[in-house]
């Protein structure tokens, strides 16, 4: 995850989206400009027991709300340098592991968690 300092500051209720285009674990791109009534964003990885703890919840909660227009996703910021765990490949590695019925995106230069003020895994943000 990025290093917050105290200058940062987590988007607050009411506040747009901050916009993005990532690549996507297994291939592709996962843009912000996705057009969902109801788009979740999750700063999470692959090594943090928290994060591990939240996966089968949030695809449970993907599956529930899915159909009804809310969609998911799943974005790592952390640095597969410190945690290797957390690189883009094994994030593809997970993503099939756990069929993951959303994007997982990786963040490679951390701007997007600092954009949204991302503080910890798991972080959600509801737009």
């Amino acid at each position: 995850m990025v290093l917050i300092d105290d200058n940062s500051r987590v988007l607050g209720i009411g506040q747009a989206m901050p916009q993005f285009e990532l690549p996507a674990a297994g291939g592709g791109t996962v843009s912000s400009n996705r057009g969902d009534p109801v788009l979740a964003i999750v700063f999470t990885c692959n090594r943090c027991p928290d994060a591990q703890a939240y996966a089968d919840r949030l695809i449970a909660l993907a599956h529930e709300l899915g159909p009804r227009g809310a969609q998911l996703i799943l974005i790592s910021s952390n640095d597969p340098t410190d945690h290797p765990d957390d690189s883009y490949e094994q994030m593809g590695v997970r993503a099939r592991e756990k069929a993951f019925p959303f994007p997982y995106a990786f963040d490679e230069s951390q701007e997007v968690a600092k954009a949204f003020g991302a503080l910890c895994t798991p972080h959600c943000f509801v737009f």
